[in-house]
């Protein structure tokens, strides 16, 4: 009976001591009562250039946990953790078209498989490390970063510093438009001791024909629209500018700043149209001032135009005896008819226009009174 029982208590303590010792095999090495984490960034701020295109960042972590006596401890696992960005022992992200974490072919960070964070054991130094990631568009500018083990933690901030490009500024000559078939210069101003390889210039044209991209390594470009006095080349334009400080080839192909310009700019074939004077109302009277019946009146109109000395003059006596219009296909009608002379046989009261045109066909018309008495 005793025996039995030595047996069997035997067999009880063997179970014990297998339990025991898997529960050993299964459980991680846990960090020391008093030890303390450390946790720098290298870069401390992440750089993003959008000049290059680039539109993300990455700086590398590294966690050092040190017992109390300032030990370096190994084989212990450390968390990491952050409120924006994407870290690579938990994000499964898109690098370099391959997901870090599964492997895969990808073209964002959508197109990973989402995956559980991992912790990650400190070397013979103990240092854990980790990369941290920051989106242009999707994070804020600066991110809190968490590494913590079983009975310590710590934090650090990074920071983004993006590098936009350069900046430029758009000039005009003439300054605000340009008449059709007169010379424009389109200039760009940078900020000085900065340098610039390339201008991109855009032009949008109300008439597509005139549309265009244009790369050139000179801050001026100088463009003519049409002919002197044609109308039909009036037009609007979207004027805009970006700049790159890259090294290449200037084209498309380069990166450029993301600071850009732009300004509106009309083409017309002239600005003012003439200004007109049909002149001073007139009395006259059939008994006092008639010849066989017919009153003769004499106008004159004045009229000027500071972008155009040929001005075209067409008069209406407001009779059936208006004078013709000067033939253009005829003779020189610049100038010509700024003086007519009515008939009036009627008495009555007549109003007399006069229409003057400059050579862009920009008409004006003012008018005047003839009385005619008895």
């Amino acid at each position: 009976m005793i025996k039995r029982f030595g047996i069997v208590f035997g067999l009880v303590l063997v179970g014990v001591v297998s339990i025991f010792m898997a529960g050993c095999e299964d459980t991680e090495i846990t960090a020391p009562e008093g030890s303390t984490i450390t946790l720098v960034a290298q870069p401390s701020s992440i750089t993003i250039s959008q000049e290059a295109g680039e539109t993300r960042g990455s700086t590398n972590l590294a966690a050092q946990l040190l017992s109390s006596s300032g030990l370096p401890q190994s084989d212990i696992p450390l968390f990491f953790t952050t409120n924006g960005g994407l870290l690579g022992s938990v994000n499964n992200q898109c690098v370099d078209g391959s997901c870090a974490n599964t492997g895969g072919g990808c073209v964002v960070d959508d197109d990973c498989p989402s995956v559980s964070g991992n912790t990650i054991e400190t070397d013979a130094n103990g240092i854990a490390t980790d990369v941290l990631t920051i989106r242009l568009s999707e994070d804020p500018e600066s991110v809190e970063v968490t590494v913590q083990s079983t009975v310590s933690s710590t934090t650090i901030t990074v920071g983004t510093n993006v590098n936009s490009g350069p900046s430029a500024q758009i000039s005009a000559n003439p300054p605000s438009g340009a008449r059709t078939g007169s010379p424009i210069t389109f200039g760009a101003s940078t900020q000085e001791g900065v340098l610039i390889t390339c201008y991109e210039w855009q032009i949008s044209s109300s008439n597509p024909e005139n549309n265009e991209t244009t790369h050139v390594t000179t801050p001026t470009i100088n463009r003519l629209y049409g002919t002197e006095f044609n109308r039909e080349a009036e037009q609007d334009l979207t004027v805009q500018l970006r700049v790159s400080g890259q090294q290449g080839t200037c084209g498309a192909g380069l990166p450029f700043s993301q600071f850009e310009d732009s300004i509106s700019y009309r083409i017309r074939c002239d600005f003012t149209g003439p200004t007109l004077d049909a002149g001073p109302n007139v009395v006259r009277s059939l008994a006092n001032d008639a010849q066989n019946g017919v009153v003769s009146v004499a106008l004159r109109a004045t009229a000027f135009d500071e972008e155009d000395d040929c001005l075209f003059y067409t008069w209406d006596c407001d009779t059936a005896g208006t004078p013709p219009a000067c033939d253009p296909d005829a003779e020189d009608c610049c100038g010509v008819g700024a003086s007519v002379t009515c008939d009036y046989s009627t008495e009555g009261t007549f109003s007399p226009k006069v229409t003057v045109t400059n050579r862009c066909g920009r008409p004006v018309e003012d008018n005047l009174t003839v009385q005619i008495n008895p």
